[in-house]
């Protein structure tokens, strides 16, 4: 049966919840049959006024010498990110997903590939790299083929291309500020 107070909060949702024109005549139809029923419908829906959420495809983004790596909760499907710490350790905190800036670009090829010659992790999604193709690579094969439509094989290469340019930064100056030789003449990344 549907109490008065029942009905006045049905009635309060209705005008402050976000839904469309389908659900208001649903629970209109079922508020006297259901009232129950239709609260707990409506009572999850969001607010007219809240702020909206922002969704970021999930990967790493780096932003302004920090890296995060975005993933989907399995509960709610937010976004939701964790931060790379000085020790390589992944820190979940609820404000970092705010810390990205809107529209905040993925990284390329060469960003992802520094990162994981770093960490030894996919420059993609942040999983630790295994597979010894993939570790020479600096990315996953799921990623790789995802990302690039590459197979082991073709990442291999492609990774062997990499190489050659970064050993050349006179030849290649966009690489410049991302990599140096250390005394014993090895690429180091400077995106740690």
């Amino acid at each position: 049966m549907a109490s008065d107070k029942k009905i006045s909060w049905i009635t309060s949702m209705l005008e402050s919840k976000e839904m469309t024109d389908d659900i208001r005549s649903w629970a209109i139809d079922r508020t006297y049959a259901d009232p129950s029923g239709v609260i707990d419908s409506l009572r999850y829906l969001p607010r007219k006024d809240a702020p909206k959420k922002r969704v970021f495809e999930p990967g790493i983004y780096y932003v302004t010498g920090t890296i995060y790596k975005v993933q989907l909760s399995q509960t709610t499907a937010r976004s939701y990110a964790k931060k790379l710490d000085t020790s390589g350790e992944w820190l979940y905190d609820p404000k970092y997903i705010s810390e990205i800036p809107e529209g905040a670009a993925k990284p390329t090829f060469e960003e992802m590939f520094a990162f994981g010659f770093t960490y030894d992790i996919c420059g993609n999604c942040g999983r630790l790299l295994s597979d010894p193709d993939s570790v020479h690579a600096k990315i996953g094969p799921v990623c790789a083929r995802k990302l690039y439509g590459l197979t082991p094989k073709q990442l291999r290469l492609r990774a062997d291309e990499m190489y050659d340019r970064l050993s050349q930064p006179e030849e290649n100056p966009e690489h410049a500020g991302m990599w140096r030789r250390d005394d014993a003449g090895n690429l180091v990344s400077l995106l740690s």
